[in-house]
């Protein structure tokens, strides 16, 4: 019997494993009981976005007896883009979405530490109290700017591409706008700007007088 992780090559197969989480693709064949094997989109063409499904039974990620994957459960979910969300689980399928959630919310929040936004990775600090402190203000930093780019998409709707995913993410958004301001505006303005940015209120006016419409 194979491992629970053991799965054989498949190049229709792409997962990220995240704890007992498997994220699969819609072309992923899957066989159930009772069932000929068959894409996850063809058990999911059904759902609407919003809609949630829990696969009865035990499912086998394959096309036959001879590339099964251990035992798992399905959950699925059509996403808001319209993009199918389907998670393969070896614990409780009822926690699987939030679950996976949580991780995409932290490995989010780790890329834009990182690569997409403050080169986290670059520092040479070993100091354990030392990095506990760089990545609380890289936190911060995260925060202000995720809320730079909420007010600028006030401003101008974020523009969806045909995949149907927004073309900027909002950290993205507020990083190039911060960017920007920092090159463009005035030191007044710089003022204006962050003093609105560190308030409970939307930096929405100080953007306007920058004209970054």
């Amino acid at each position: 019997m194979p491992n629970a992780y053991s799965f054989a090559p498949d190049r229709e197969r792409e997962f990220s494993l995240e704890a007992d989480i498997l994220r699969l693709r819609e072309n992923q064949h899957v066989l159930r009981a009772g069932y000929a094997a068959m894409p996850i989109s063809v058990i999911a063409q059904h759902l609407k976005v919003g809609d949630k499904m829990i696969v009865k039974g035990s499912c086998w990620l394959g096309r036959d007896n001879n590339t099964l994957s251990a035992s798992v459960r399905l959950v699925m979910m059509r996403l808001a883009s319209g993009e199918l969300l389907a998670l393969a689980c070896f614990g409780r399928a009822h926690h699987a979405l939030a679950h996976h959630r949580q991780r995409w919310t932290i490995e989010t929040m780790f890329g834009n530490l990182k690569t997409k936004g403050f080169a986290l990775e670059a520092t040479h600090l070993t100091d354990p109290k030392k990095l506990c402190t760089l990545l609380a203000l890289l936190a911060f930093a995260v925060t202000l700017t995720v809320k730079t780019g909420v007010a600028r998409a006030r401003l101008h709707a974020i523009p969806i591409r045909t995949h149907g995913r927004p073309a900027w993410s909002l950290f993205a958004l507020g990083l190039h706008t911060f960017r920007k301001i920092f090159v463009a505006a005035s030191p007044d303005q710089i003022i204006a700007f962050l003093a609105q940015l560190l308030s409970s209120k939307l930096p929405v006016k100080p953007l306007l007088s920058l004209d970054f419409r």
